[in-house]
């Protein structure tokens, strides 16, 4: 039986990347593709593949793939300059594991597929659940990054903003801003969970408690807490 990976790779070359540079929207073609983009883990290649096998992430043969609650689609190939020719096409890692993560959520912590989503309203969270009973805010709200280092650094921000109720973004640098619309986006909702979800099962989840000064605390929890 093949690895994960060696599955993933094999469907990666001979599927999803002719999908997206036949797409007739766009003019590319699969030869552009580099290799050696492909750097994921067994645990996140495993996950996106149950995703679609199960049926939880559709494909939607153009290399975008959607879940069913999703507004738009989540897209794996990052394009590189158009001045470039031929110009590159690499694989974009946080949405492999974002799309992984869906099958997380519905087969491991038996969420059904119509609460999951990916890209949430205003692109605020990188996925979201939603209680069926109440469908308008996220019971369940997370971000995807690359490395354990941007997990960390997006956590500490989080939790110092929460500590300190911060409500104007203005004045932070660049890389503060992005963490700044999480906590913005959390605050305003009160979003009772986030998950900060990493590379290769590195993740960190908290119960956010939200109170009248526009301050709160972030108690990391166990990922049973995840369990619908």
């Amino acid at each position: 039986m093949s690895s994960g990976i060696e599955e993933f790779n094999k469907r990666l070359i001979n599927s999803w990347v002719k999908e997206f540079c036949n797409d007739g929207k766009r003019q590319y073609t699969e030869y552009q593709f580099k290799t050696e983009s492909i750097k994921i883990s067994e645990f996140d290649a495993s996950n996106f593949l149950r995703a679609l096998d199960k049926g939880i992430v559709k494909n939607s043969a153009d290399g975008r793939f959607r879940c069913e609650r999703s507004g738009t689609f989540e897209q794996i190939f990052w394009t590189g300059l158009k001045s470039v020719s031929p110009r590159p096409l690499t694989l974009w890692i946080e949405p492999v594991i974002t799309i992984g993560t869906m099958a997380r959520l519905g087969l491991d912590y038996h969420w059904l597929s119509r609460t999951l989503c990916m890209q949430t309203k205003g692109w605020a969270f990188d996925f979201a659940v939603f209680r069926e009973k109440d469908d308008k805010n996220e019971y369940i709200a997370g971000e995807v990054k690359k490395s354990e280092k941007e997990i960390d650094g997006l956590v500490n921000d989080l939790i110092g903003f929460a500590r300190l109720g911060v409500v104007d973004g203005s004045g932070l640098s660049s890389k503060k801003v992005n963490s700044f619309k999480k906590w913005n986006a959390l605050q305003k909702r009160r979003v009772p969970l986030f998950w900060a979800v990493g590379p290769n099962d590195y993740t960190r989840l908290f119960s956010v408690k939200y109170f009248a000064d526009n301050t709160a605390i972030l108690d990391e929890v166990q990922l049973t807490c995840l369990t619908a």
